[in-house]
């Protein structure tokens, strides 16, 4: 199974601090059954450096063994809008095709927890616009944000839209913000999610992902009988994708238990606006790092400086 939101580069964000501990959450997601990961840096204030991202994939690719890794982001909708989505959007989406629908990529979209419902107009109009650029949409953990836990029809008119819903699998735990596990199940009774993820800050939010899966009765990644038996219970997968993609029904057939791993990392959508620099780069050098991995964007007309 692929995680497809996780924040396992070494010190580019609020995740793994150096190499010694991606490679530790390296080691925990394949004990959680992790099959491939995308690697999910923050695209927002105050963490997003361009260049020593993809500096640090780099280097934690070298290290890796060979473990499948994909590059891409995490793309706040406020940094977004200041970058210039015409001109950062081709160069911020999930490297290589798209696992999700009909997109030649996938973009992993988040939103500010305390947007309030009128701010969702501008949301829904982004989404268009990066479809309308060949993109998959999907909509990182919408049970954080406090206008969807007031009212639900919100995350169906994104599905209306055409983007997924991926689910991160702290809300078992109550959530990253301590309020995400009601509104999550709210969301999964009503068959709205596409994916879990692990959205691993840390070594434990791997544990948490594995209680996840097994809490969820979700078989491994991989076709034969273990597929066969998962979509014989009521279930979808897609292999190799997300964590797993989430059950059509049997949503929340039982109790989901609270579980306290100590959170250590902070949560920043606090921080939302607040004094950050975002890293001048060059046309060649991203150029030169779309081009290691084979990828071909269109180059922005700048980068913003």
């Amino acid at each position: 199974m692929r995680d497809i939101h996780c924040h396992i580069l070494p010190g580019v964000d609020d995740g793994a601090r150096d190499m010694a501990e991606s490679l530790a959450m390296l080691e925990a997601a394949k004990r959680a059954g992790v099959t491939s990961i995308v690697c999910t840096p923050h695209c927002r204030r105050p963490y997003f450096d361009y260049e020593a991202m993809w500096e640090s994939f780099r280097d934690l690719k070298a290290h890796a063994g060979g473990f499948p890794l994909t590059m891409g982001f995490e793309v706040n909708w406020d940094a977004l809008m200041e970058l210039g989505l015409d001109d950062w959007a081709p160069y911020l989406g999930i490297q290589g095709p798209s696992f999700c629908g009909d997109g030649a990529q996938t973009f992993l979209l988040e939103l500010s927890s305390g947007a309030p419902r009128s701010q969702f107009g501008s949301y829904q109009e982004t989404v268009w616009q990066l479809q309308g650029m060949g993109y998959d949409v999907v909509i990182a953990h919408p049970e954080r944000y406090r206008a969807i836990q007031d009212d639900l029809s919100l995350a169906e008119d994104f599905r209306r839209a055409g983007c997924k819903l991926q689910a991160s699998c702290d809300f078992v735990a109550g959530g990253r913000l301590g309020h995400e596990k009601r509104p999550a199940r709210r969301l999964f009774e009503r068959g709205m999610y596409d994916y879990i993820a692990s959205d691993a800050h840390r070594v434990e939010h791997y544990e948490l992902l594995a209680k996840a899966v097994a809490r969820f009765g979700v078989g491994t990644d991989g076709a034969g009988d273990a597929e066969k038996a998962a979509l014989d219970a009521g279930w979808t997968q897609e292999l190799g994708a997300a964590g797993y993609r989430v059950p059509l029904a049997r949503r929340a057939a039982s109790a989901v238990p609270v579980v306290d791993f100590g959170f250590d990392d902070d949560d920043r959508d606090a921080q939302d606006g607040v004094g950050a620099e975002y890293s001048s780069t060059t046309q060649d050098k991203a150029a030169k790092a779309m081009g290691d991995f084979g990828v071909v964007a269109p180059k922005p007309k700048h980068f913003k400086r």
